[in-house]
């Protein structure tokens, strides 16, 4: 091929404006591709709500619903002057939901430490056309021993099945690429790298608990303060790996997706699973050259996460003004490629959760005009890649809102400026060369919206 033929006349100069390559070699080495997406949901959903019963704390309420749903999902691929690739896939979903409410001590029944009591229990039943049925439950108990304070807790299922676009694998992409081996001649090796979406995705599961404190101080009934420690566990987590963020030949935390050797059928296989990619040259077929591992960075089921923190948020009202304070700190971020193995720490680094967010504001409301500021805080982190410490990111928004009409009929005109100051998330010296992180930034800017609103 171009980039390694030893004849100049046929080799590829990477330098100046291309006037000193082959014009034939640039057309053989240009190349273009055409994918084409069309994602559709379609969904009637049906729900009843309302009292079935009296208790003496209260009414019992039950609501009840059923949904059905329909995802489509279409890809067109075109590589060069081949023939379209054209692959549908679709999903019916129909679900049936429950929840009831029971007041088991209220204002009636109180007594001394036990004010309040509530229970609700809660139930999801889903068929997936092409994942069968599943129950996701969740409980929830509300307990208040004294006035303007209560403790709340829950415990709840959940189940997220691949989306088509990820099932789907029109566009994946087999690379040949080297890796490097040092100590040994010379000095790297060759692998395969399949990478992209993948069709064999299962559902992911989790389970979570959460335990919170609400708070009322008698004599300031305009502050109201909560906080709630949150806890998750994801088992059989979708997601892909970053081939430029380990060791493959070495690491043994990615050995289940190396392939050692592998055989003549193997490679077949690995090379079916999308259009090839050579850093060797054109004209290379796959499986051609041997190879020391097929090495699978395609979304994967697999991954455990743990992750737990606190939630917490404070409201005060001072005759025109409203305060608020919203925040979440992490404690723990930690996963693994399979359960079982060692986790690992993983927040507060790029591309990851960052341990504190918050976001403080100030409404000023007379009348019919009100007027917002607001500041948004995402905390600083560790780059484990350049071993560089990333800058916090602090951005300004501000509103301001009249409202003409009676109420029930109100005509509402905003304006808002988000990121005011235009202030750019901090340097990442991303391995793809984005120059931020894509997960704790935003390249957005300041952003000017107009909003107008009418109730009748």
């Amino acid at each position: 091929g171009a980039l390694a033929s030893p004849d100049p006349a046929r080799a590829f100069n990477p330098f100046g404006d291309g006037s000193h390559t082959n014009r034939a070699i640039l057309e053989e080495i240009r190349s273009q591709q055409e994918l084409r997406t069309h994602s559709t949901v379609t969904s009637l959903n049906v729900t009843a709500s309302g009292p079935v019963f009296a208790l003496p704390a209260g009414d019992v309420k039950l609501a009840i619903g059923a949904d059905v749903r329909n995802h489509a999902f279409e890809a067109n691929v075109r590589v060069g002057d081949g023939p379209l690739n054209r692959v549908h896939n679709d999903r019916d979903v129909q679900a049936l939901f429950s929840e009831l409410y029971v007041p088991l001590v209220g204002e009636e029944t109180a007594r001394r430490g036990l004010r309040k009591l509530e229970l609700s229990l809660a139930a999801r039943l889903e068929n997936y056309s092409d994942f069968g049925e599943t129950m996701t439950p969740r409980v929830g108990l509300a307990w208040s021993p004294l006035a303007g304070f209560s403790l709340r807790g829950s415990w709840a299922k959940s189940l997220r099945a691949p989306s088509l676009y990820d099932l789907n694998e029109v566009n994946n992409v087999v690379s040949q690429l080297p890796v490097s081996t040092p100590g040994t001649a010379p000095g790297f090796a060759m692998v395969l790298v399949q990478s992209g979406k993948n069709a064999q995705l299962q559902e992911e599961r989790a389970s979570s608990w959460t335990f919170g404190v609400d708070f009322t101080p008698e004599g300031i009934s305009d502050l109201s303060l909560a906080v709630t420690y949150f806890n998750v566990e994801f088992r059989d987590r979708i997601s892909e790996l970053n081939f430029l963020d380990y060791d493959w030949l070495n690491d043994p935390s990615v050995a289940a997706r190396v392939i050692f050797d592998p055989t003549a059928e193997q490679m077949s296989t690995a090379c079916a699973s999308g259009q090839f990619s050579s850093s060797l040259g054109l004209g290379v077929p796959c499986g051609s050259t041997p190879v020391a591992a097929i090495i699978d960075v395609r979304k994967n089921n697999g991954w455990f996460l743990r992750t737990s923190g606190v939630d917490f948020s404070a409201k005060y009202t001072l005759g025109d003004f409203r305060f608020g304070l919203l925040g979440s700190y992490l404690l723990d971020y930690s996963e693994a490629m399979l359960e079982g193995t060692p986790l690992t720490e993983m927040q507060g680094t790029q591309n990851n959760p960052v341990d504190l967010r918050m976001r403080g504001s100030t409404t000023w409301q007379r009348g019919r005009l009100a007027a917002t500021g607001a500041v948004n805080f995402t905390d600083s982190y560790r780059d484990t890649q350049s071993q560089r410490h990333v800058s916090s990111w602090t951005t300004f928004d501000f509103g301001v809102a009249y409202t003409l009409g009676r109420t029930g009929a109100e005509t509402r005109f905003a304006l808002n400026v988000e990121n005011a100051f235009d202030e750019m998330p901090p340097f990442l010296n991303n391995a793809f060369g984005l120059g931020y992180d894509a997960e704790n930034g935003d390249l957005s800017g300041r952003i000017v919206s107009f909003q107008l609103r009418k109730n009748w």
